[in-house]
């Protein structure tokens, strides 16, 4: 398999990942809880930022078209999408793919679990600042942001064990290459 090849694959796998975390959620109104940020995370750990950032466009390139692969198999084509309460999270998995991705490269294994505290923050924070706007400020973090911080941080855990144990090298530390 061509680095090419790999890197494409990496980057559909990555988006596929989320859809099917999409799959896995909890009903928390407004928003469900899901695992797609563990496969956000866990992408820009294992893909890096610019494959993991690809990933989540990807991701949400198919949710504007309309598939149904958001939370409980929801659908949102076109302009449906910025009127759903969860916008600001799915437009968030991107950049948050991306720092996770970032700031994961090079690291230990603890540097690793704060990569992936930082990408839930960018999704977090993306999403509760579009939900303010639904809701107002004091009830979008009271239901938005603070339910999720638990399960963020045992997700940043996953993934950074995900990440560590799929980019060590024989010598045993992580690999490099597929930075940036």
């Amino acid at each position: 398999m061509t680095p090419r090849t790999a890197r494409l694959l990496g980057v559909g796998l990555g988006a596929l990942a989320i859809a099917v975390g999409a799959r896995i959620s909890v009903p928390m109104p407004p928003v469900p809880m899901t695992l797609q940020t563990l496969a956000v995370v866990g992408a820009g750990l294992v893909l890096g930022a610019r494959d993991a950032g690809l990933a989540a466009l990807v991701y949400l390139l198919l949710v504007v078209l309309g598939l149904p692969v958001l939370a409980d198999g929801e659908s949102a084509m076109g302009a449906r999408f910025l009127e759903l309460k969860s916008a600001g999270y799915v437009a968030g998995f991107v950049p948050g793919a991306w720092v996770a991705g970032r700031l994961g490269a090079g690291r230990g294994w603890l540097g690793w679990i704060g990569a992936g505290l930082a990408g839930h923050a960018v999704v977090l924070g993306c999403g509760g600042a579009v939900l303010a706007g639904w809701i107002g400020l004091s009830p979008a973090l009271a239901y938005g942001v603070y339910p999720f911080l638990p399960g963020a941080v045992v997700k940043s855990a996953l993934a950074a064990g995900l990440g560590w144990a799929t980019r060590r090298r024989p010598s045993g530390g992580p690999s490099a290459g597929r930075q940036a």
